[in-house]
Parts: C-alpha cells; structure tokens; sequence
C-alpha cells in the first residue's frame, strides 16, 4: 500500500509518497520531515503480466547487448514554451542543467527541444507544436540515455499544447532504446487514483519500448522548488570514486535529502528499480592520431579539418589508468560534429517580445557517422568531410561509444577540433547517391501492407559518401510522403555509415498514426560533393485493430427482386477473393456467393443477389441475416463484416 497524506480533499497538499517507508532514524517520518536512510522505487503495476514486463525489460536493459549503444551517449532537454511572463523560468532550467551536464559530463551528447525554437501553430484544438511532437519521437527512437523535461504537464502528458500524450508513447518503437524519464512538471505519474491510468504509468508499462524508469511527480509543484531538486539529482548521478552512476534509488534519496522544500521534493518519486544503474562504460576512449598527427594531449586544439578533406581518426581503450586495454575486441560507433550553432527562441504567445527571447546553443549538426572495428583495444576509421560545413572555424566534436564481444564498453569524445574552410581536394563524382528503401525490414515488395506506424528503411551508396550535416539549404537527407513537399522529413540524424566504409549506410524512421490507405513516400539524398538522387516506395498502411468491413449494407432494403451488396475495406488493388454468406433466422444457410474481384479502390457495391437460394429457388418472405468476408491470397490477409439484416418483401 501507499502512504497518503491526511489532507485528503486538498488537491495540492493531498498526495501519495514512498518516502515514508524511507524516513526510519529515530523521531523521523511524522509530517514526511527527515532525511531518507534507504533507497526506494515503486513499480506500478496492477497485475501479474504488467509486473513480468517490468522484470524483463530491466533484465534485458541491463544483460541483453542489443540494448547497448552509441545512444547512451544521447541526453535530451526539453522545456515548455512561455505561456505566461514567468515561465521563461522553463527554459533557463534545462539551460542550468546543460550547463552542468558539459562540465560535469562532457562525454554526453546535448539534445535540445525548447518548444519556443519552434513555430506555433492554431488549429480547432488550440495552440500546438506538431514540429516539436515529431522531434520528440524521433528522439525516442534514436536512443537517449535520458529524456528530461521541465515544464507544465498532467497526467495525461506534458504542456498545454499536448506535445507528448498517451497517444504518443503508444506509438514508441524502441524497445532496445529505454530513456530514464525525468519530469519536472505536475502529475505526470499519479498512479494512486485506479481510475487514471497517467502518461508516466502508460510509458512504464508499455511492452516493447516506453521507458526503463522515471524521476516523475504524482502531484503539482512549484517551479522554483522543481529547480532546486533537478540541481541537485544532476549533482547526485555520477560517482568520481567508482567512475559509474550510482543506482536509481540512491540518486535520488541523496538529491532529496541535500533539497530543502518539504513537500514538493516528496511528490518526486522513482518509477524503476532502485538498484539499477544507468550502465556508465568502465572504460575511456582516447584520440591518438587524426591525419597522422600525434595527439598527445586532448585540451591542445587540433589541425583544422576543412570541408572535402580526406580524414583518418585513430583511437585505442583506455583503462582510468590510462594503459591501453588490448583485450578489447569489437565495435565503436563515431560521430563527428560540427561547432555549435547559435539559436534564439520566438516567444510565441508574446509575438516575439525580446525579453522573453532565450539564446541557446546547440551542436547537432553531424558531419559524419559511422562505426569501425575495435582490435586489440584500438580503432581506424577514413572517411571524406563533405562540402556542405559551417565554414567559419570552430571547435567541433568526436563522440565514441564501443561494445566489447564481452560486452564491456566504453566511451569518450574529443571536444577540441578545429573544423572550417575548404580543402585543395578535387574529387571526381558526378553521380548522386544509390537508394533502396523497403518498410520495416529488407523483405517488403512495393506496394505491399504494414500497419500504421511502420518503419521507413533505406539503404545508400555513394562513392564519395552520404551528406547529412543539415547545413547546405536543400541537401537534407530527406522523405516526403504522400507528395506533401511542404511537410518534409529530414533523416540526417537516423544515417549511420557500415562498418569501416564511408561509402555505404543505412537509415531507419518511425511513420506513426499514418491514415489507412495507400501511401508514397519519396526519399532524397545527396552525396558530400551535393549530387542528388531520389527514390520512391509505396505502402498500403492497415489497421491491425480492426479486421472488420466498415459500411456494410445491402441496397435497396427490403428488395422483391434484386438487391448489391456493398463494403468498404482496406486492400485496394489486389485480387480479394469474397464470400457473401446470407442465413435464415435459424442459422441456416440458404445461399453462399463466391467471387473472385479486384478492386481499385476502397469500396466493393457491384456483388448483386436476386433472392433464391443455393439451387435458383425463390426464398419466401422474411427476415434473413448476411455475413461478408474478405481474403487477400497476396498477403493472407481476412477481413469480415458483422452480421447484418436484409428483409425480402414481395
């Protein structure tokens, strides 16, 4: 059970805590004052399947090597727009934790989704950020270590303008990708009202993907005790004297009991495992050479790279010792950034009022990614810069992240290149980038079915390499889907390079909540020297909740001589083979149609019956109910109507 407090009809003061069972020192635990002696997490789940889904996503979180990755090294922040004067407090809360997160933890790569960045649009439902919805998805999918948000919210999502919902986290494909969910907003996760089921229980419990565990609210706070407590749970992560994070539950007993502010820290709970860790690498990644230069000390700023330069990076494992592990034998993924990029909000619901204006700097842009072989404890990767930089010098970026065969792993990043100009490089290519693009996985054929929130998979080749900084206008790594050139989908951050070959690569992108029906999308890819190419897939998006015909009726009804059938369904063209089973009250059957249709479209109307049964005989007068069902032999796919009435009056 769950300790309430008295105040039960107060809807701030009234509230749910765990940290009663956690203030157990003499004289502590009346009115929840004390410090917490024990570390704890709640798990809310209601059933005996709901708590198996728990236990193998830790289990797989934290054994299973396909849920490691250079997403580890992703952390995200997110913060509400300003809707009122004060809530630009918002915003320079998730820029106190950035500032923290790169002194503390450079190794991290910093994600920004301020919904002021973004444009505001108005429709019939309110105010709402549509570009900052698909940021937020899309940054889900990709993998971050955490997704942490400050701002208004409730329990069925966060902010006014409904950026993240149930609906939302329903869609979530990342089941190998498991943020830790930190909320800094009301309500999120008031799982003690039976009749709610909250956003944070909905991203918890949810099967093949959601989150791996929250720091999330039951009640409302307070800002300004909201920022006190995110100070000091960033300030609690990470042990120097062990070199890992230390494990849920002590993260966030040591940030409560070093905040002051009752009440509100208390309505800050663990969703999760409180002796889990968030997996920190054991080991260290370090730069030795880059264009055969010796890199001897990291804080020394490299040679600048410039745009069409030729560039090898080699790197060894190191141990905090600094030696080199040669026992490390697999694979690191690299990413090497541009310099940071200057961006500024909009005060949207202000009309641009400077004050409410915030600068922020985010480094994004990716010049390149891909993965290389690890042996011996030490890497080499080649690859080309593209032509499309910022050409202003800059300090860029290198981020790395291995996995060992053992499954050990280690991280690093090297944040003191030069990065600008062009090089004297001529290279010869004239031709764009080669594309296959297939849905969910390699054995799709154009035109087949998925559901509606299936995965865009695309594979490239180009022989100087694939563009996807995001700089150049235009020469986005982009889809357009149903002919929609106003809505484009920019892949750049889903690209990743094979194995030690710049040349090749692949993407993957979740579509959700897609309308049923026929779909084309078109991709366009542009190669480092800006060559272009396109290709297109079509689809057929099914709902795979609903296997029934819609619409279904017979016309006219009642009939004396001839009646159509008529149904909608979602398989157009295809051969369908179709059963019209017609029955006497009784539950006989008295007539069955078989028929073998193409239909071009979405509705079948042209299946007519004269009213005689199987053998041409006439059927009397009556009442008589009716079932179609539908098959498609090209995807062994059956779809069927209820029972229906049809009378015969003659």
């Amino acid at each position: 059970p769950v300790y309430e407090t008295k105040r039960s009809l107060d809807p701030i003061n009234s509230f749910p805590s765990d940290d009663y069972f956690g203030l157990i020192s003499y004289g502590e635990g009346k009115n929840l004052s004390g410090k917490l002696d024990i570390s704890i997490g709640r798990m809310p789940v209601r059933t005996a399947e709901q708590a198996d889904i728990i236990v193998n996503k830790i289990i797989n979180y934290e054994t299973n090597k396909e849920y490691y990755g250079a997403w580890k090294n992703n952390i995200t922040l997110c913060a509400d727009d300003v809707d009122e004067e004060w809530d630009i407090t918002h915003i320079k809360g998730a820029e106190s934790i950035n500032y923290n997160l790169l002194n503390k933890y450079p190794t991290f790569n910093i994600n920004k989704i301020y919904l002021d960045a973004f444009i505001q649009e108005n429709n019939t439902g309110g105010q709402r950020y549509p570009e900052a919805n698909k940021a937020i998805n899309s940054s889900v999918f990709n993998g971050e270590l955490m997704f942490v948000y400050v701002g208004h919210g409730g329990p069925k999502g966060l902010a006014q303008e409904r950026v993240l919902q149930k609906d939302d986290i329903n869609s979530w494909n990342n089941k190998t990708k498991l943020p830790l969910l930190i909320t800094a907003t009301c309500s999120f996760t008031g799982f003690d009202d039976p009749k709610v089921n909250t956003a944070g229980e909905v991203a918890f419990l949810k099967e093949k993907g959601g989150v791996i565990g929250l720091f999330s609210t039951v009640r409302a706070v307070y800002s300004s005790s909201n920022d006190a407590l995110m100070r000091s749970t960033f300030n609690a992560f990470f042990s120097p004297e062990s070199n890992r994070f230390l494990p849920l539950g002590d993260i966030i007993r040591i940030a409560k009991n070093n905040t002051s502010g009752l009440e509100n820290k208390r309505k800050f709970l663990l969703f999760g495992d409180p002796s889990m860790n968030l997996n920190f690498p054991k080991y260290n990644v370090k730069t030795t050479k880059i264009n055969n230069k010796i890199i001897t000390n990291d804080s020394v700023i490299i040679d600048t790279l410039s745009a069409l330069e030729a560039v090898n990076i080699e790197g060894m494992i190191i141990d905090k010792n600094y030696e080199l592990v040669n026992d490390f034998n697999g694979e690191i993924d690299i990413t090497l950034f541009d310099k940071p990029t200057k961006l500024k909000t909009f005060a949207n619901d202000f009309e641009g009022k400077e004050s409410l204006r915030k600068e922020f700097y985010l480094q994004k842009n990716i010049l390149f990614k891909g993965t290389a072989k690890v042996e011996n404890g030490k890497f080499s990767l080649n690859f080309i810069l593209p032509k499309d930089i910022n050409y202003k010098y800059g300090q860029g970026k290198i981020s790395y992240y291995a996995i060992a065969d053992n499954l050990e792993k280690a991280a690093g990043y090297n944040n003191n290149i030069s990065i600008g100009g062009t090089a004297n490089n001529l290279i010869s290519d004239k031709e764009g980038p080669q594309i296959q693009l297939y849905m969910n996985d390699t054995g799709f054929a154009y035109g087949g079915i998925t559901d509606r929130n299936p995965v865009l998979l695309g594979f490239l080749e180009d022989e100087s390499g694939i563009n996807i900084t995001g700089i150049g206008i235009g020469h986005e790594l982009s889809a357009e889907m149903d002919n929609n050139s106003g809505n484009k989908i920019i892949l750049n951050e889903f690209y990743e390079s094979e194995m030690n070959n710049f040349r090749k690569g692949s993407f993957r992108y979740p579509l959700s909540k897609l309308e049923p029906g026929k779909h084309l999308i078109k991709v366009e890819a542009w190669d480092i020297l800006n060559n272009r190419s396109e290709k297109i897939i079509e689809f057929i998006a099914v709902d795979g909740n609903s296997e029934k015909l819609k619409h279904v009726l017979n016309y006219p009804n009642p009939f004396s001589s001839m009646t159509n059938f008529r149904f909608e369904h979602d398989l157009p063209d295809q051969e369908l083979d179709i059963a019209v089973n017609i029955y006497s009250m009784s539950g006989k059957i008295v007539k069955s149609i078989s028929l073998n249709k193409t239909s071009p479209g979405y509705q079948i109307s042209d299946i007519s019956w004269d009213g005689t049964d199987d053998y041409g005989n006439r059927l009397a007068n009556g009442i008589y109910i009716y079932k179609i069902k539908v098959f498609s032999p090209e995807y062994n796919i059956s779809r069927e109507s209820k029972f229906e009435k049809l009378v015969i009056l003659r």
